[in-house]
């Protein structure tokens, strides 16, 4: 008891006006930019800089999970004066220090000079390991990237070489300025099908062929997903069945969805495979699926057919998909975005209309939400009971100015309620 008091009592007590120090961990400093700037000079050393904003979840993730790890805070407050900047506070200049360092998503990291020059960037570090890894790339000059690529590019071919070189280029992309990001990119995925084509069975069938493959292939058809897919029970071997289940099923399920969307009768192939190829996957994932739809058999069948009918615009078929899939036990659909489509689909059709209005009442009843109420009241409209929508309609033009209820709405989806609401009690009344 009295050793965690003691542990608690110097974690909290700051040393000095300008730090804190905790007992493990990184030690950041607390002061101006300018005070971080000079303290680094004074120590000769080298700035991390962690940017965050207080709605990230990954930045959260981070900050509870790796800095407060012993072995990482002995590797960076040995190597830099350490900081974190709210990209979104004013008081900070952070969103003056965002801008002028490109930071365009969160978490980034920055490795500064003491004057402020960028030695290294990235937004990797999910884990010690890659935190790790980030800091000792900084250490060393930030130019582990580049000295991999001239090596490329003299014409080392090696697949050992490849893969080293792949993952660190993977690494490196948040590194990358946003206007390069898209030809870095494309350059290294075709580095990645050099890859492929060189290397053996037994190079792709190991845990590095494997964390390349999935940095590298995102779809069904991609050659890299197609041989983790050929190759799923020795995968499950080498880096876990849970690890390579969880990979094949989301991205099957999001191939289905994306193929259907374009109106690619593929998809169907790939629906096939739920219960086929990809059924000890998606049986693996069955506690997640319950949780998260992209893992979840069901919802990969529900939603190919879904997609496919909306490209068709075929309210018959996407109503027919729905109803299979709330019959069979499916409960992960946004039913928001159904209803919408429903609406959207059945236009001014009173047949259509009146099949949607059980689960357009439904939402309306037992889910407290501005689309709820709008897609009630749009359907009402459409069905000539106009003066029933319209007292619903007004309410929702009048909370969409309410920032408790728009709390956490993308300013975009506000205002296309709002639109909507305005056009529909100008169209009927």
């Amino acid at each position: 008891m009295k050793k965690w008091i003691a542990i608690s009592l110097f974690s909290v007590f700051c040393i000095g006006p300008a730090s804190c120090v905790s007992a493990e961990g990184i030690d950041f400093f607390h002061g101006s930019w300018e005070e971080l700037k000079q303290k680094a000079e004074k120590e000769k050393k080298n700035i991390f800089v962690d940017v965050y904003t207080e709605w990230c979840g990954p930045c959260k993730l981070v900050a509870k999970t790796v800095f407060p790890q012993k072995e990482v805070g002995e590797f960076y407050n040995k190597h830099f004066i350490n900081f974190k900047l709210d990209a979104e506070d004013e008081d900070q200049n952070g969103p003056e220090l965002a801008e002028f360092y490109n930071v365009s998503s969160y978490p980034t990291y920055l490795f500064l000079k003491p004057d402020g020059e960028v030695i290294y960037r990235s937004g990797s570090g999910a884990d010690v390991e890659t935190f790790l890894k980030i800091g000792a790339i900084a250490v060393s000059g930030g130019s582990q990237f580049n000295k991999l690529k001239s090596e490329y590019l003299d014409g080392n071919r090696d697949p050992d070489f490849l893969r080293r070189y792949l993952l660190e280029a993977n690494m490196a992309k948040r590194s990358i300025p946003q206007k390069d990001r898209k030809s870095h990119h494309i350059f290294h995925q075709d580095v990645f099908s050099e890859y492929m084509d060189l290397s053996d069975k037994d190079e792709l069938l190991s845990k590095g062929g494997y964390q390349v493959i999935v940095s590298y292939s995102n779809f069904r058809g991609d050659k890299g997903i197609e041989f983790l897919v050929e190759n799923y029970s020795q995968y499950a071997e080498i880096v876990g069945k849970e690890t390579v289940s969880e990979e094949l099923a989301s991205t099957n399920t999001l191939s289905i969805s994306n193929t259907a969307r374009k109106g690619d009768a593929k998809y169907r192939s790939y629906v096939l495979d739920v219960k086929g190829k990809l059924s000890e996957a998606y049986e693996v994932m069955d506690g997640k699926g319950e949780r998260d739809p992209f893992l979840n058999a069901l919802y990969a069948e529900f939603v190919g057919s879904q997609q496919y009918a909306l490209h068709a615009k075929n309210f018959h078929d996407y109503l027919k998909s729905y109803e299979d899939y709330i019959n069979g036990g499916g409960n992960l659909v946004d039913k928001e975005r159904v209803v919408s489509d429903l609406l959207n689909l059945a236009g001014l059709d009173a047949e259509n209309l009146l099949r949607t209005k059980p689960y357009a009442y439904d939402l309306y009843e037992n889910v407290d939400s501005l689309g709820s109420k709008l897609s009630y009241g749009v359907l009402l409209a459409r069905l000539g009971s106009f003066e029933k929508a319209k007292p619903i309609l007004e309410n929702v033009l009048s909370l969409c100015s309410d920032p408790e209820v728009t709390k956490g709405m993308y300013l975009g989806e506000i205002e296309t309620i709002r639109r909507v609401s305005k056009r529909t009690l100008e169209d009927f009344e």
